[in-house]
């Protein structure tokens, strides 16, 4: 998982990152080393059950409903079927199809206002938290949701309306040469140059939504709160 993060960061600054790749992953370790000290310290376990409690409900559950927004719905299931046999060698099947577009989204969806209607406040043992501790437990839940609304409010300004930000990104595909086929070929070597090295930057086309490829907003808010596995084979 925190591979996954690391990955992430790198693709969005690989001019930079990319070669000091070990570094960089030396660098996020070691913060993530110092932020785990609290959890072995005499209240570490109070601690522990406050991320436990909101980190990893609310938030995530948005995260993970957003991403598949964005994927199956905004970016489109079938293009992404399209990458995934590009890249394993045949397409995903009916249940994985379903899962992805309609099962996974309801149930996330039930679970998410069942938590909310049974919320209580949190306690260990006999111990309940204060309240201001429960403000913090709601900050926690609230960063993942803020960052994913204002990194996408910010692309729709940057591109000039929604429209834009949802239109195809033309530098959207395989990262290396030998992959760009069909419908993610480049026209010229120094343009395909300067992809791999990560020069270009993402720009949307204004002609809507109809090209297969990914959109902005859509892989903002993936790269918000979510997985990006297929980023080391796919750039922006």
């Amino acid at each position: 998982m925190f591979e996954t993060v690391i990955s992430a960061i790198i693709d969005e600054f690989p001019r930079v990152l990319r070669k000091n790749r070990v570094i960089f992953t030396f660098v996020c370790h070691l913060v993530g080393f110092v932020c785990g000290l609290p959890m072995v310290t005499y209240g570490g376990m109070w601690v522990l059950t406050l991320m436990v409690t909101y980190s990893a409900s609310y938030g995530l559950m948005f995260t993970c409903l957003c991403e598949l927004i964005a994927i199956n719905y905004i970016y489109g299931n079938s293009r992404f079927c399209d990458d995934i046999e590009l890249m394993l060698g045949f397409r995903p099947n009916l249940y994985w199809k379903a899962t992805w577009m309609v099962i996974t989204p309801l149930a996330i969806l039930v679970l998410l206002i069942v938590s909310i209607y049974q919320y209580e406040p949190i306690e260990y043992g006999d111990y309940q938290f204060e309240t201001w501790v429960e403000g913090i437990g709601f900050v926690m839940v609230g960063l993942p949701i803020v960052t994913i609304i204002l990194v996408a409010i910010i692309k729709v300004i940057q591109l000039g309306g929604i429209r834009a930000a949802m239109a195809p990104d033309p530098q959207w595909g395989p990262a290396k040469k030998e992959h760009r086929t069909g419908k993610y070929a480049v026209d010229t070597a120094t343009e395909m140059e300067r992809i791999e090295s990560g020069d270009i930057k993402s720009s949307a086309r204004s002609e809507g939504i109809d090209n297969p490829a990914a959109s902005t907003t859509s892989i903002s808010m993936i790269n918000a709160g979510a997985d990006k596995n297929v980023s080391s084979s796919y750039r922006l």
